[in-house]
């Protein structure tokens, strides 16, 4: 869920601001009325590698863990079941099973190499199910997504329908994420198959009120197969050494997470925040993550949690 052409757009999107106006984080301002369709509040990064859901499971629901390879099947089980203790669902991310670099293809969107389908995807799906337990695990899954960014990152509208059916085949009641780059909105296709739809785009400190954000998450709805896909919202809570550059401290996070909330009060498309993400140090030096962040920060992350987990949809 992070931007591949890395700091360089943020860069761009800061300097942009900043040559128009001076950066403040946004003012507070009132909540608007609940929206009873948000329930759902988690992290990225909270269990692919090591376990950080003690930390959030008293103010969040949904928290993504990764399944790359059926080999680690059994440690995905032990996961799903420390998440059920811990009144989690997952966010599963298979992309592993699904995809693979293809070196002599045309380079993705991102400038790297594109991703495509598996030969053996089926039989690496299947043989994870079953290592894993998933059937016996599935009220500790929130949603399944085949890749991150697909379109951003060179998956053909084909594969990515094909990936999405095989996991859909498999589990016909499971809600199946789809996660994607802001550039390429314009382009993407939605698999009917997904039932909740999100784009990423970091570097916005009001998205509340920020005018290209906001076209963003229209162009998101219209791009949209079925008119029920709901609409997560990538929340960012991460700080970057860019930011500071541009006079954008580590506690101005605390705004951008309230922006974010009032955001999703007021659309009722919208059923969950998750934010990028929990632990630092995974794309960038110096990069900090929301267990990083200032103290006020974390309890604005805490008090919306807590708000949002009371909902039932």
């Amino acid at each position: 869920m992070f931007d591949r052409l890395g700091l360089c757009f943020l860069i761009l999107l800061l300097a942009a601001c900043s040559a128009e106006t001076s950066i403040e984080p946004p003012l507070l301002q009132p909540t608007p009325p609940p929206n009873q369709a948000l329930h759902l509040f988690g992290f990225v990064g909270v269990a692919c590698g090591e376990d950080y859901s003690d930390e959030v499971a008293d103010f969040t629901n949904v928290a993504t863990t990764c399944a790359p390879d059926p080999s680690v099947g059994e440690l995905v089980a032990n996961q799903l079941d420390t998440f059920e203790q811990r009144g989690l669902r997952a966010l599963l991310n298979v992309e592993g099973l699904f995809f693979v670099e293809a070196p002599t293809a045309p380079l993705a969107p991102y400038g790297g190499p594109r991703l495509v389908l598996r030969d053996d995807y089926r039989h690496r799906w299947e043989e994870l199910v079953k290592r894993a337990g998933l059937a016996e695990r599935r009220h500790a899954l929130a949603a399944v997504f085949v890749a991150d960014e697909p379109t951003w990152r060179g998956i053909s509208p084909e594969d990515l329908s094909t990936a999405y059916a095989a996991v859909r085949s498999t589990f016909p009641d499971l809600s199946l994420l789809l996660v994607e780059a802001y550039p390429v909105l314009d382009q993407l296709v939605i698999p009917p198959a997904v039932d909740w739809v999100a784009f990423d785009r970091y570097g916005v400190l009001d998205p509340a009120n920020d005018a290209e954000y906001l076209a963003d998450l229209a162009l998101l709805k219209a791009q949209r197969s079925r008119p029920d896909q709901q609409i997560i919202l990538i929340m960012e809570t991460q700080w970057l050494l860019t930011y500071a550059e541009f006079g954008i401290p580590p506690k101005a996070m605390a705004g951008v997470a309230e922006s974010y909330y009032r955001l999703a009060n007021r659309d009722a498309a919208v059923i969950g925040l998750v934010g990028y993400l929990w632990p630092g140090g995974l794309n960038a030096r110096g990069q900090l993550g929301a267990r990083d962040l200032p103290e006020s920060v974390r309890a604005a992350y805490r008090r919306i949690g807590e708000e949002i987990i009371q909902r039932t949809p």
